[in-house]
């Protein structure tokens, strides 16, 4: 049963009483959050409708948020303690909208469906009489006259009534309701256009002398619906376009197809619950179900944070965004989309991605009084004009009230932002808010923790060094280890599990883990410690590339020295000459020892100035907290301190929650890369963002003062004005080149990661 306008109507100056029923309203209030209730909003045009809608709880008792997601036009409305529902439909219906309870977001696209018929039906109307009457009216301009002339005018005004009673309307619903609630609207100089330059056609038309307006009113009006309904399918195709969909989506999968008798390509999409698919190494699994394979190793880490893929064996849950390690997989759907697991948490995401950034409040105000201004100005020079040449004044200050609207101003700059997150997500980067593209374009400095982040972060042990450990020590150093996931301890214990598996476990007190620092433990009364080894140590042996030393100490005494590899992530050293090439400064921020530090700055050609070591979480959150325009890249939960301080920060490492509960962006691929995109993706979005500004603010000034000048009439005027609204969307959507251009070639780490020679050359000495 769909509840919408023809809802039972209630008395008492409230049309919506029905809602507080809970008879009625049972299937449509939120099952966890009892107080929430979502409404289909009709007549939302701009971002100025976002905010007049969101602005509602500080003016209606009973309501303690609305946020209205621009694209699918839903509202979700949370009552306070002791507000109705009733109250927050009717609030939405005083500003001139239309409120429809929904239960579904399916439920949420019929009734858009419909508006945008009915918008369609007011165009085709619109667009019909507006080319009749050009017709006539060209035949007066080609000389008819005289009777003939005088029923081609009636003719036109005839036409003319079923555009300014019927293809108008929206425009007096929206203008009305801004003058109600004393607020300014970008449809009130249309509308003022249209009563007084269709008051004077009229009373010319009667009069039989005088300039008519018919054909320039009516194409305005066609113009307008025109590029109200570009714009709405614009934001309707890429504001409302979830972030569920490119971000683990778009890898098409073969799925077992009964009427081809055997496995097909088809996008995920298509799937259905017990649809049956096979996976190969490498892809990611596009929605929750149940394994049916003997066994398989799947890499978790976009949900546990763990880096080392779990085995699953058949019948146990598999789940959407995890990676296939086996080189095949096969698995039955049980969930997708928003219900899967990985779902859920970018839904919690999704739900905060849409609000205002800084710069749309800003550009929303500035639309506000270009408003106010061009209707003063209208009106003033009507005024004073008027003085000088009545009819020249109607018609000049009529083309400047047409020409001038803030449509695309207000438009264009959450459609840009909008378009770099989805192309962001598309390439597995996901971003928190549009607020972070705003600092991502003023980043001057990119802190990097060390191990994992610009390393690969899978240690090996090389050899011992300053002294061999007994048995015994061996068997110290792998039970001190036992229990952390640090990826140096996960390299000891490899190396020890051979020597020691054999032998009965030691018991250890007080262990304990320092982040930052290494792991210790009271073993038969003597404090024993995993810590980086002092650099003043003689080492017995030299390596050409940077190599971590971590000493086991008894009481503070250095016993012996492990020594253990890492290597720079392929993509290192060429993304961080990019980086440099944006203008931002790349830095090592790392709780490690100072010579494995300074030897990576130096296989990352970067100085001694760019690499701090010995670095406590605290001492990292220090620094980047008196460096502004920091960008901070880090593992989300082991960097919390760090990222929370920064300007911007990126989680490289953990689960997607725990990272996205510290950091600004998750990634959820390997590489360095990714940083490089962020920050060119930030620059993009912003120059984009100012590109159009200027346009609109230069194309609406050189218009405005030509219409003033009478170099331009109304009539041309009507058919300038959308075109500035074209300009700006047609900029939005082939501005951020960069990151389109790798949406279409595939993602940058998936062609361009082949290890450079030096990384060759590591690999055989760590071997």
């Amino acid at each position: 049963m769909m509840h919408n306008l023809e809802a039972p109507h209630s008395i008492g100056g409230n049309d919506y009483l029905f809602l507080d029923d809970p008879t009625f309203n049972g299937p449509y209030v939120d099952s966890v959050h009892h107080g929430r209730m979502q409404f289909f909003v009709e007549g939302v045009s701009c971002t100025r409708c976002v905010h007049r809608i969101e602005q509602l709880p500080q003016e209606v008792e009973g309501i303690a948020a609305i946020r209205l997601e621009f694209g699918k036009n839903i509202a979700t409305v949370d009552l306070a303690p002791g507000g109705r529902f009733s109250q927050a439909a009717q609030a939405l219906k005083d500003q001139g909208y239309t409120p429809h309870p929904i239960k579904s977001n399916d439920q949420a696209q019929l009734i858009q469906k419909k508006e945008n018929r009915e918008l369609l039906s007011r165009l085709g109307v619109a667009g019909a009489c507006a080319g009749n009457i050009m017709l006539l009216t060209i035949s007066i301009y080609a000389g008819a006259e005289g009777v003939l002339a005088r029923i081609f005018e009636g003719l036109s005004f005839a036409l003319f009534l079923p555009v300014v009673f019927y293809s108008a309307v929206p425009f007096y619903k929206t203008s009305w309701s801004a003058l109600k609630n004393k607020k300014a609207s970008i449809d009130i100089p249309i509308v003022a256009a249209l009563l007084v330059g269709g008051a004077l056609s009229t009373y010319h038309t009667v009069k039989g002398q005088g300039d008519i307006y018919f054909d320039s009113l009516a194409t305005l009006v066609f113009l307008l619906l025109a590029a109200r309904y570009f714009l709405k399918r614009v934001q309707q195709s890429y504001l409302s376009s979830s972030y569920l969909q490119p971000f683990f989506t778009s890898e098409e999968v073969e799925a077992w197809d009964d009427s081809e008798g055997g496995y097909v390509l088809k996008s995920p999409a298509a799937l259905v619950r017990e649809s049956r698919i096979r996976l190969k190494k490498g892809q990611r699994l596009p929605a929750d179900g149940i394994l049916l394979s003997a066994q398989a190793h799947i890499n978790t880490a976009v949900l546990t944070g763990e880096s080392y893929p779990q085995q699953v064996i058949a019948g146990q849950p598999v789940y959407a965004g995890c990676q296939v390690v086996s080189e095949q997989v096969e698995m039955t759907v049980s969930e997708m989309g928003h219900r899967t697991r990985v779902g859920q948490i970018l839904e919690k995401i999704e739900s905060e991605l849409k609000n205002k950034t800084p710069l749309t409040s800003l550009v929303d105000k500035v639309a506000q009084y270009f408003t106010i201004i061009v209707l003063a100005a209208g009106f003033l020079f009507f005024v004073g004009y008027s003085f000088v040449d009545a009819n020249e004044a109607v018609r000049r200050a009529l083309a400047l009230v047409i020409l001038a609207c803030p449509c695309a101003l207000a438009f264009a700059t959450p459609l840009t932002q909008s378009l770099s997150l989805i192309k962001a997500a598309k390439n597995s980067y996901l971003i928190k808010n549009a607020a972070v593209l705003e600092k991502l374009s003023r980043i001057k400095l990119v802190a990097f923790d060390k191990t994992g982040t610009l390393t690969r972060g899978e240690f090996k042990f090389l050899c011992w060094d300053y002294g061999e450990p007994s048995l015994e020590q061996q068997q110290i150093i792998h039970q001190l280890e036992a229990s952390s996931q640090h990826p140096i301890a996960l390299a000891l214990k490899k190396e020890l599990a051979p020597f020691v598996q054999s032998l009965p476990a030691i018991a250890l007190e007080d262990w304990q883990e320092i982040e930052g620092r290494g792991v210790f433990a009271t073993i038969k009364s003597r404090r024993y410690s995993m810590q980086a080894a002092p650099s003043r140590i003689r080492q017995r042996r030299e390596f050409d590339f940077f190599v971590t030393r971590v000493g086991l100490y008894a009481d503070d005494q250095l016993v012996c020295v492990a020594v253990l590899g890492d290597e720079p992530k392929a993509d290192a050293v060429r993304t961080l000459r990019h980086i440099e090439e944006l203008g931002a400064t790349p830095m090592i921020l790392s709780g490690d020892a100072k010579e494995a530090v300074l030897g990576l700055a130096k296989e990352l050609s970067l100085s001694a100035r760019q690499a701090l070591a010995d670095m406590s979480p605290e001492a990292k959150h220090q620094w980047v907290k008196d460096h502004p325009q920091t960008l901070m890249v880090g593992d989300g939960a082991n960097d919390s301190l760090a990222l929370a301080s920064a300007d911007v920060s990126v989680a490289v490492q953990g689960s997607m929650e725990s990272s996205l509960e510290a950091a600004d962006i998750y990634l959820a691929t390997g590489g360095v890369t990714p940083i490089w995109h962020l920050i060119k993706l930030g620059q993009d979005t912003m120059h984009v963002v100012r590109r159009n500004l200027y346009i609109s603010i230069v194309y609406n000034l050189i218009g405005g003062i030509s219409a003033l000048l009478g170099l331009i009439n109304p009539l041309v005027a009507a058919v300038l004005m959308p075109i500035s609204s074209a300009i700006v969307v047609m900029s939005s959507l082939y501005g951020t080149y960069f990151l389109r251009r790798l949406s279409r070639k595939g993602s940058y780490w998936q062609s361009n990661s082949l290890p450079t020679q030096e990384m060759g050359r590591h690999r055989e000495q760590l071997a």
